[in-house]
């Protein structure tokens, strides 16, 4: 399973929040499920969060360009149940690439279903790499932090003030790049997630 994996700093406009009127962060996860024929049987997203979500959200996905941050908008949650990530393991355990990473990843509380919005909400780097995930050859595994917020905007600054927070993200690669770590800082606060991650071959 290949792996397609972003390093963000982040920015927001229409954000949606926390209790504590923080947007919620996390880490999106799409990830193929492959058969024993290697073709793709299932492409399953999760949103994996620290936060109860308490009404539909969505979430832009962000790719650090060094002195900016590309943004993938937009994702959204509808269904409000977590899920039990239990139950998905069981589903897809004829794929321990799967089974594997979906174990690896660590920080979070909860977690969601998630699907592209409706095309007219998505960005120009949204439809760049939405036809990957139809494509039953194409094993790539999408995997970058999140936050809930519509920005659509292509490019924006490292630095951002979100619902009057300050929030920065640092990403580390570490165990020569086979291991993410995603530090969220939100006015002094800290929530990491972190998660393995193929070799990039």
């Amino acid at each position: 399973m290949k792996i397609i994996y972003l390093s963000v700093f982040i920015t927001t406009v229409s954000v949606a929040c926390s209790a504590e009127n923080a947007p919620a962060v996390g880490l999106l996860e799409i990830v193929p499920v492959v058969g024993k024929d290697m073709r793709v049987k299932a492409r399953p997203s999760y949103v994996f969060t620290t936060t109860k979500l308490a009404s539909p959200t969505i979430f832009t996905a962000l790719q650090s360009q060094g002195a900016s941050t590309s943004t993938i908008c937009c994702f959204e949650v509808t269904n409000l149940n977590s899920i039990s990530i239990t139950t998905e393991l069981s589903k897809y355990a004829y794929d321990h690439d799967f089974v594997n990473h979906i174990k690896s990843i660590k920080g979070y509380k909860y977690v969601y279903e998630t699907r592209p919005t409706t095309k007219g909400l998505w960005n120009r780097f949204m439809r760049d790499i939405t036809p990957d995930t139809r494509d039953p050859m194409d094993a790539q595994l999408f995997s970058a932090p999140v936050i809930a917020a519509t920005i659509r905007k292509g490019s924006i600054p490292d630095t951002f003030e979100a619902n009057h927070n300050k929030i920065t993200l640092k990403t580390d690669y570490k165990n020569d790049s086979t291991l993410g770590v995603y530090t969220f800082t939100i006015d002094g606060q800290k929530i990491t997630l972190s998660e393995e991650l193929p070799s990039v071959e």
